[in-house]
C-alpha cells in the first residue's frame, strides 16, 4: 500500500468520523431542546404553584377577594400589593402562553381559562384596562378575546366558590365607602 492509498483511507476514516460527530451533536442537540422545554414548563408550574400559595395567607386571599368587586375603592397600598401579585400571575400566564405557541405542551389553556374569567370581575376588568398594555399584544388580544367569548360563562367565585366571600367562615367586607 502507498503513500497515497493510505492518505485516501485517512480522508474516509475522517469523513465518517465528522459525520459521526454531527450525528452526536444533532442527538445532543435534540436532548438539549427537550430538557429547556421540561425546565421551561416545570418553570411555569413553580410560577402559578407560588401564586397558589400566596392565596393561602389569609391577608392575600382577603385582598385577592376585595379585588374581584372593588379594586377601585381599595386603598393605594392594597391595589399596589394586589397589582404586584396580579402583574406576576399574568406574566406568568404570559411565559405559558409564550411556550404553548412555540408547541410546547403547558397548562397554560387552564390558566388561561381562569385568568379571562378574572379579568370580566368588576374589578379585574379595571386593573387589565390600566395594566394590559405592559404585556405582549398577542397575549393581550387572546386573552381579551377568551375573555369575550366567556361573556356569558360564570365568573371565578361562582365556578369556584372558595375565591368568593360566600364561602363558608368567609367574612365579606363591608360596602366600600360611597357605595
Amino acid at each position: 500500500m502507498d503513500i497515497m492509498e493510505l492518505g485516501a483511507i485517512g480522508e474516509l476514516v475522517g469523513g465518517v468520523a465528522v459525520i459521526a460527530t454531527l450525528i452526536y451533536l444533532a442527538v445532543q442537540l435534540g436532548q438539549t431542546k427537550d430538557m429547556m422545554r421540561m425546565e421551561s414548563a416545570r418553570s411555569t408550574t413553580k410560577d402559578f404553584s407560588a401564586f397558589m400559595y400566596a392565596l393561602m395567607d389569609p391577608g392575600h386571599m382577603e385582598l385577592f377577594r376585595r379585588g374581584f368587586d372593588h379594586f377601585e375603592s381599595m386603598e393605594p397600598n392594597d391595589q399596589a400589593r394586589l397589582h404586584v401579585f396580579l402583574t406576576a400571575i399574568f406574566f406568568a400566564a404570559q411565559s405559558a402562553f409564550s411556550q404553548s405557541e412555540r408547541g410546547e405542551r403547558t397548562l397554560a389553556s387552564e390558566f388561561d381559562e381562569f385568568n379571562a374569567a378574572l379579568i370580566r370581575s368588576p374589578g379585574f376588568s379595571l386593573w387589565w384596562k390600566t395594566t394590559k398594555v405592559v404585556f405582549k399584544s398577542e397575549f393581550v388580544e387572546y386573552l381579551d378575546s377568551l375573555a369575550m367569548a366567556q361573556e356569558d360563562a360564570p365568573l371565578v367565585p361562582e365556578f369556584m366558590p372558595w375565591y368568593g366571600w360566600s364561602a363558608p367562615g368567609v367574612d365579606a367586607p363591608s360596602a366600600p365607602a360611597g357605595a
